[in-house]
């Protein structure tokens, strides 16, 4: 529990993260009482990735943020370091071998979140419009020390002549917990759950928009298209 004086608000923790999650629902900030802040349990809050949010709405509120949750805040800021230069690093050898790949959900949607709602994020989502740079992209991923998580896994698209969506889970456990990635690649599209995916068109492949991260142009969709994943 978050502790504020040596007490605990007894709050029940359903009903805490219930009106955080309304109030984060809101998109205005709205006032969360101080009660409900203090009831909700850190290893709750990563759960559901809303670390951030719950350290800018303590922020907001004028008050100190509790120890814990600023430990946490620091150690996210210190991933968020690790991933955006193993991203960047990705990007830079992806260029140099003439991959196509775009970046999806996560940096690539960042801007778009109004203050305070920016995303925990915890891994890198990549997709690439072919089979052939699929196989191409496992291998530098393989080159950097990335090994398949999970099995690989394709859907038949609903649509007649449309390409199969085929996904991977990659991982590079690092020298330790810290300096872990996992990389979800995917290509054709991108999975929604393990029954459906979200086709990309060819035509999303022409010259993509793209974000700059430590100086390296990451391409990513429209947009339009990175809000519906």
């Amino acid at each position: 529990m978050f502790r504020r004086n040596g007490l605990v608000q007894n709050l029940p923790v359903g009903s805490a993260l219930s009106a955080l999650v309304t109030s984060l629902e809101n998109w205005d900030h709205p006032h969360v009482p101080r009660h409900v802040l203090d009831a909700l349990p850190i290893d709750l809050v990563e759960r559901h990735r809303i670390v951030l949010h719950v350290r800018h709405l303590w922020e907001r509120r004028g008050d100190a943020v509790p120890p814990d949750l600023s430990r946490r805040f620091e150690e996210l800021a210190y991933r968020r370091n690790f991933l955006e230069q193993e991203l960047s690093e990705v990007a830079r050898e992806a260029t140099g071998r003439r991959l196509r790949f775009a970046l999806i959900k996560g940096f690539a949607f960042e801007s778009y979140y109004p203050r305070g709602y920016a995303r925990d994020f915890g891994d890198l989502d990549l997709v690439v419009p072919s089979l052939e740079e699929f196989d191409a992209f496992l291998d530098l991923l393989h080159g950097r020390g990335y090994h398949v998580g999970s099995a690989i896994v394709a859907l038949r698209p609903q649509v007649p002549g449309a390409s199969p969506c085929v996904g991977v889970a990659v991982e590079n456990q690092g020298s330790d917990a810290r300096h872990a990635c996992k990389v979800d690649l995917s290509a054709g599209g991108h999975f929604i759950s393990h029954l459906t995916f979200c086709a990309i068109p060819d035509s999303l492949w022409h010259e993509p928009p793209t974000i700059s991260l430590r100086g390296v142009p990451i391409p990513i969709l429209p947009v339009v298209h990175n809000f519906v994943l």
